[in-house]
């Protein structure tokens, strides 16, 4: 009877060992308990996967077609943007050819002042300003008008030549002439150039080493020919290569518009308008700052009282007479006599 009880002592032992052992293995194989530590384990791995398919999108030539739309251009215009390009390049020959072939008259007149500027613009990179110092005096009445500093820089730079060449006398000589009429604008500007001929044999080692800079010769250049356009009353920069700019400007804008926004892809496409703002810089401005965005042909208008009115409102408020009232004071005023503003 006593080893019966013992035996069955033994088995109620084991079998409670057991149960324990099998509720110990349920709660380790969990699906719930696996199915986090599996999710913990490979968040990590998730993130750094993501992380890869931006790495490869970002690696990848972007779809700059999503940014574009078809717009019908007149191949005479595109032809005479071509044009006008390669003559202030300097490409003559090739300007005549392509005039030749696309039909384009060529007048030796025309083209003079673009090849003028750039020959003397030329010269001026190639650290002589002989060409830009004449083209100065000759247009002196039209540089002042616009408030050129292009004089000043020309007489300052021919200064620094020549101590480099070692024609000190030449040097004062050439500054006693051309800075008095400079002096009271470019009073800072000048005095360091006179410091110079303390150190005019050792002009490298010296406290001026940045006057002598060559890349002075190509800011040089550049702003005759910013200011010598000026003087000729032509524009600084071609057609062709102020819409590549505004184009480069606006495209990573677009791009980013065009890849957040693709179910709505087709706004890029219709309609003469973009779908976003896209700013420029003033260079790009050619057209009056008060221009209406809506309209696009909207100018602010100078009424004879002295009031400004847009041109489609003036054009509203005007009667049959050709006259309107002022809707800032009581003056009546003519259609006539109002006189289109820009900025």
């Amino acid at each position: 009877m006593q080893c019966e009880t013992k035996e069955g002592g033994e088995k109620r032992a084991e079998a409670e060992e057991v149960a324990q052992v099998l509720e110990t293995l349920e709660g380790e194989l969990s699906l719930e308990l696996w199915t986090e530590k599996l999710e913990a384990d490979y968040k990590g791995l998730n993130i750094q996967l993501n992380k890869v398919g931006k790495s490869v999108d970002k690696t990848m030539p972007p779809d700059l077609e999503r940014a574009c739309r078809p717009i019908q251009h007149s191949e005479s215009q595109v032809n005479q943007v071509i044009f006008d390009h390669l003559v202030r390049s300097g490409r003559l020959e090739i300007a005549r050819c392509f005039a030749k072939e696309a039909g384009i008259p060529f007048k030796e007149e025309d083209v003079q002042p673009y090849v003028e500027i750039y020959c003397i613009s030329r010269d001026i990179g190639q650290q002589e300003l002989d060409s830009a110092c004449k083209f100065a005096s000759v247009h002196a009445g039209r540089l002042e008008e616009v408030d050129s500093a292009l004089p000043f820089h020309l007489a300052k730079m021919k200064f620094l030549q020549l101590l480099q060449r070692g024609c000190e006398e030449e040097a004062v000589a050439h500054a006693r002439k051309k800075f008095p009429s400079f002096y009271e604008r470019h009073r800072k500007e000048i005095l360091p150039l006179f410091g110079c001929l303390a150190f005019q044999r050792r002009a490298g080692a010296s406290p001026y080493k940045s006057l002598f800079d060559p890349q002075l010769w190509v800011q040089l250049s550049q702003l005759f020919k910013k200011e010598g356009s000026r003087a000729l009353g032509l524009s600084c920069d071609t057609p062709l290569i102020v819409c590549v700019h505004a184009g480069i400007a606006a495209l990573p804008k677009l791009y980013k518009f065009a890849t957040v926004m693709t179910e709505k892809l087709g706004e890029l496409s219709s309609g003469t308008t973009l779908p976003i703002e896209v700013k420029l810089h003033r260079d790009f401005q050619y057209h009056s700052v008060f221009m209406c965005p809506a309209s696009h042909d909207n100018p602010p208008t100078l009424l004879q009282c002295g009031h400004v009115l847009c041109e489609l409102s003036l054009k509203k408020l005007t009667r049959s007479a050709g006259r309107l009232k002022c809707p800032y004071c009581p003056r009546e005023v003519s259609l006539s006599g109002s006189v289109r503003l820009t900025f």
